[in-house]
């Protein structure tokens, strides 16, 4: 059987030889469709594309990742989405640079690790904002330096970063707010367990959530804040407990979920307290079989990372760019349906 030629595939698609070799290699300057049409075209006539080959052609390009070592149960899953999505890449070229950064760093050891990374030759940054860092100089180095950045997990850059990725934080608490309303009395009290009310995304929440359940009855809603430690959230937790009878619901952020169900279990209040928690964890299932807890709000924090690098690669490689801030829609997850978005968390099913 005859090898078929890029000029073969030119002379069945109608294109120029030119525009075939581009739509083959995704080099760029090729529209979606296109691409996507001579590639299909090509298969169907036997043509094989050598990866290793446009690999080792492409310009290398080293993506740096800055994290957090701290919440593991929101960053970690949004750093496995990030890694996942760069091994996709290995094929085109792409490495990558991963540095985690201790809480609390000042503001000059952590511009130390940004120059570091820059000195590595990163031709894009990803940081997973830990929000008790203030990022005004290492901004301002990128982009003295021309370096893209994507910020994941928290919008705290404004129009600073070439991306953003992060979940609808204000359509996430409206979420958990309209299911509250519909689980506890009327005249029930709710409380809101945050990191704090300093964190845009932190806000957002909040706002959804008293939005929706207050409705057309200004029911009270008090907010703690835990500062994202979790034996904050436990004692306060048990605060609630002693001294707040009348709060008979609580919605708590990612990192406080597992605590606040470890008091709420130990104290026997699994009947008295309605719990709405954010995103899916192993370690909550067997909360959630208990009815613990009513209801989880899922932020698909691996799509998040995912959805960073390729935004960012897109806008490297071929300077292809949509909107700057991308927002995950999330998902209310309940009892019947925790462990098929566990699973699908798992296996990329929800990607």
């Amino acid at each position: 059987m005859q090898r078929v030629t890029i000029k073969d595939i030119a002379s069945e698609t109608g294109f120029s030889i030119a525009t075939v070799s581009r739509a083959l290699s995704k080099r760029g300057g090729v529209k979606d469709n296109t691409q996507e049409y001579i590639r299909e075209t090509a298969i169907n006539m036997g043509y094989k594309i050598n990866s290793v080959a446009q690999s080792l052609s492409r310009k290398k390009i080293v993506i740096g990742v800055v994290k957090p070592q701290e919440w593991s149960q929101f960053y970690g899953q949004i750093h496995c989405g990030i890694m996942r999505e760069l091994e996709r890449l290995i094929d085109f070229n792409v490495t990558s640079i991963t540095v985690e950064c201790e809480e609390g760093l000042s503001n000059e050891e952590l511009l130390q690790v940004f120059l570091e990374m820059i000195d590595s030759g990163v031709n894009a940054v990803i940081i997973c904002t830990g929000v008790a860092n203030d990022y005004s100089r290492v901004s301002e180095l990128l982009h003295n330096k021309k370096i893209p950045f994507a910020e994941v997990g928290n919008a705290i850059f404004d129009d600073q970063s070439s991306v953003c990725v992060r979940v609808d934080s204000y359509l996430a608490g409206r979420l958990a707010g309209e299911y509250m309303r519909e689980i506890v009395s009327n005249d029930a009290e709710v409380g809101i367990l945050i990191g704090s009310q300093g964190i845009p995304d932190h806000v957002e929440k909040v706002c959804g959530f008293i939005e929706e359940f207050h409705g057309n009855n200004k029911r009270k809603v008090s907010i703690y804040e835990t500062q994202d430690l979790p034996e904050n959230a436990y004692k306060i937790t048990k605060e609630i407990l002693e001294k707040h009878p009348r709060i008979n619901g609580i919605y708590v952020g990612t990192v406080n979920s597992e605590q606040v169900c470890k008091c709420i279990a130990e104290f026997g209040f699994e009947r008295q307290m309605k719990l709405v928690i954010t995103d899916i964890q192993p370690s909550l299932g067997a909360y959630v079989d208990s009815g613990i807890v009513s209801a989880a709000i899922f932020q698909n924090t691996i799509m998040q990372g995912r959805l960073a690098v390729k935004l960012l690669y897109d806008l490297v490689s071929r300077r292809k760019r949509t909107r700057r801030d991308m927002k995950v829609t999330p998902h209310i997850v309940l009892r019947s349906n925790f462990q098929c978005y566990l699973d699908s968390k798992e296996n990329e099913l929800s990607l």
